[in-house]
């Protein structure tokens, strides 16, 4: 199985946030709360069109995007001009982030990226590598105990389920993992991580809510509800706020 290629010239990704409002509303509110209140330069690792780049923008005066896809970095460029903002641009891989510099950033941001990586340990490596002492380390992962696949499993009474081994839930032989909770856990502690605050993002991400519910009444029940269900792993989506230990 591969990673995604968003070089491919049919598929544009941007288009794939219509009608994902509240998804990305979901996330900026999460990047609020786990984001430093300030620094010098921050890394989004996989970042892509820079959809986060208005999260950034007052937050650090440099902002660096890496990616594998030049096309998608060049949308990254031109959001940026749309914004004002200046940004850099990396062509690269999240498993050398260390060519971007060693100990270079203060914070470093990877949203939406886990999910393509068949080898999580050697990317978490390589963020410890780019990220100063005590630098901040901002990670979402797509989460294997989520309520739906929790309720889905224990009536099926799969228990092999529950494991903390990753699950593959991949289509179209594009690489699509998720991860339980414990396991990444044990991962960013192995790499030199301490967890410091856990985050359950897109909690009500259904059909059913979007269509019926009010986009600003379920913004503001998800922005309420991400620091206390997260305590049960609950939504789809993990954010976790880990800061760089000394070596």
């Amino acid at each position: 199985m591969d990673r995604p290629d968003y070089n491919d010239a049919t598929y544009d990704y941007t288009k794939y946030w219509n009608g994902r409002s509240y998804e990305n509303n979901s996330e900026t509110y999460a990047l609020a709360k786990l984001l430093p209140s300030k620094g010098v330069r921050i890394l989004d690792a996989g970042g892509g069109f820079g959809r986060l780049i208005p999260t950034y923008k007052d937050k650090f005066t440099d902002i660096v995007i890496l990616d594998k896809s030049i096309k998608i970095l060049s949308q990254a460029e031109d959001r940026a001009k749309e914004l004002k903002v200046t940004v850099t641009t990396f062509v690269g891989d999240v498993y050398n982030l260390s060519e971007v510099g060693q100990e270079a950033f203060d914070c470093v941001v990877m949203v939406r990226i886990a999910h393509h990586l068949d080898d999580l340990a050697k990317a978490l490596a390589e963020v410890y590598k780019v990220l100063k002492p005590g630098g901040v380390f901002i990670f979402e992962f797509a989460n294997k105990l989520h309520i739906k696949s929790v309720v889905k499993h224990l009536i099926k009474m799969d228990n092999g389920y529950f494991s903390h081994e990753p699950i593959s839930v991949a289509s179209k032989n594009v690489m699509f993992f998720n991860f339980h909770p414990k396991y990444v856990s044990g991962l960013l502690e192995q790499a030199g991580f301490k967890v410091t605050k856990k985050l359950s993002v897109s909690n009500f991400r259904s059909p059913f809510l979007k269509r019926y519910i009010p986009e600003g009444l379920l913004n503001m029940t998800e922005n309420l509800a991400q620091e206390p269900l997260a305590r049960f792993n609950f939504g789809p989506s993990l954010f976790y706020r880990c800061v760089k230990a000394s070596a």
